[in-house]
């Protein structure tokens, strides 16, 4: 019973369900990650949770099959057919418990940075 504590089981069963992760302004003079619940086909949202403070930008590009470049979803004709996902994610640094001079670089622009995650979808690879 993977329900009941302590399991010594490696299994963990848990329902799936939508979340939107989106940016949007945060009332501080910034922007935000942001994470929402979605229920009902989408008809029902719970409130907003703010993530991660200073997240200027984020994009996803996807590979489709055995082709080497990524694409926007727009280009993505067959959602089966995607093997892996590009994500890039652009942070600022955020005044707070930092200072202005903390927060900027030596040409006074707000310090950023690029994450880049490459992630392979399981199950989906192709062998060449």
């Amino acid at each position: 019973n993977c329900l009941n504590e302590p399991s010594n089981s490696p299994v963990q069963v848990i329902k799936p369900y939508s979340v939107r992760w989106y940016l949007e302004d945060n009332g501080r003079g910034g922007r935000s990650l942001y994470r929402q619940v979605v229920t009902n086909g989408g008809a029902t949202v719970s409130p907003a949770d703010e993530i991660s403070e200073g997240v200027t930008n984020m994009q996803f590009t996807y590979k489709v099959g055995a082709n080497a470049a990524y694409v926007d979803a727009s280009a993505v004709t067959s959602w089966r057919e995607v093997t892996a996902v590009h994500a890039q994610i652009t942070f600022a640094a955020v005044e707070g418990s930092l200072t202005r001079g903390d927060t900027r670089g030596t040409d006074n622009q707000v310090l950023t940075r690029t994450l880049n995650d490459y992630i392979l979808l399981r199950n989906r690879q192709v062998l060449q």
